[in-house]
């Protein structure tokens, strides 16, 4: 029996054959080698040649199968002409991620494994990548949701994809932010927008930065930081977020949603993180900060994606 299913993220499709509804170790074998074929079109460029009609490699046939080349007649002889599609030059964008993540298959399973600085850096830039071309309408509801004028903090925003975007969007209404992340190296790298945006380093253990910011900031993004923390460090962050924010400050939550992928890593890789669901992340503020002083306001969910936006109300007890 076959059983098709969609991954919604990028619109592939992979089938399992199934006895008694599990599948197979050589489907499941069949995954692993496609991530690899996918990788290796990308690093091979396979986009750039022609090939014999019916005599397509492996590796290329895979790239048409699902979508990520097409091939067109030779105007000049019987061959095939490659080049990628539209889905496929979104794929050829993630390949820093993509690398990332195969390496991290073999990573997973090394229990002396230790996080490389270097490879961490390279993956928040991927992330970012990976927002601009599949969380758009995230970008765009940040942009559509923040008032123009506001002052905006990324809190461990890494290279500050979102703030970049929102200050793209706000350019010449006066919208400023601060970048804030534990690495000294990120920098703001879009010239138009840096101006806007002062960079700070920050140990998340030290409350200076707290103390100097309470009720500054009219907006609060926290993308993908939460995961990382155990329960109790994020029942302390949330109570600096809120401290940090102004009053009828928007507070925006950016998370994955739960997957094996990530939960597996937290598990091995952190002191306590987790991915958290959309319901979970909603409950888990209001055990901190009631509904009566941080009231949801609205959320937006995507295929692997959510966000929440909070608005600050009333005194945190």
């Amino acid at each position: 029996m076959e059983h098709t299913y969609l991954r919604k993220d990028t619109g592939f499709s992979v089938q399992f054959a199934t006895t008694d509804h599990k599948p197979s170790i050589y489907s499941l074998l069949e995954g692993v080698w496609s991530f690899a074929a996918i990788l290796k079109g990308i690093k091979d460029k396979i986009w750039e040649r022609v090939y014999p009609v019916g005599e397509l490699p492996p590796v290329v046939q895979l790239w048409y199968d699902i979508g990520l080349l097409e091939l067109v007649p030779s105007s000049t002889d019987e061959s095939l002409v490659a080049t990628l599609s539209s889905k496929g030059d979104a794929v050829f964008m993630m390949e820093d991620l993509l690398e990332y993540e195969f390496s991290m298959v073999n990573q997973q399973l090394d229990t002396d494994y230790q996080t490389d600085p270097e490879k961490y850096k390279k993956l928040r830039k991927a992330l970012g990548d990976y927002s601009h071309v599949y969380l758009k309408e995230l970008h765009i509801w940040l942009s559509d949701s923040i008032p123009r004028g506001s002052h905006i903090l990324d809190f461990g925003g890494g290279e500050g994809k979102y703030l970049q975007s929102v200050l793209n969007a706000h350019f010449g209404k006066g919208t400023t932010g601060v970048l804030l992340d534990k690495a000294p190296s990120y920098a703001i790298k879009d010239s138009r927008v840096a101006p806007f945006v002062n960079v700070k380093q920050y140990n998340f253990t030290d409350n200076s930065f707290i103390e100097e910011c309470k009720g500054r900031f009219k907006a609060i993004i926290i993308s993908e930081v939460l995961h990382v923390m155990s329960p109790d460090r994020r029942v302390e962050t949330y109570n600096q977020l809120w401290d940090l924010l102004a009053p009828d400050g928007l507070l925006f939550i950016l998370e994955q949603h739960t997957n094996l992928r990530l939960d597996w890593r937290m598990y091995d890789m952190t002191e306590g993180g987790s991915c958290i669901s959309l319901q979970d992340m909603i409950e888990e503020v209001h055990s901190v900060l009631p509904t009566a002083q941080l009231p949801l306001k609205e959320y937006i969910e995507l295929p692997t994606h959510y966000g929440v936006m909070f608005e600050k109300k009333g005194e945190n007890q």
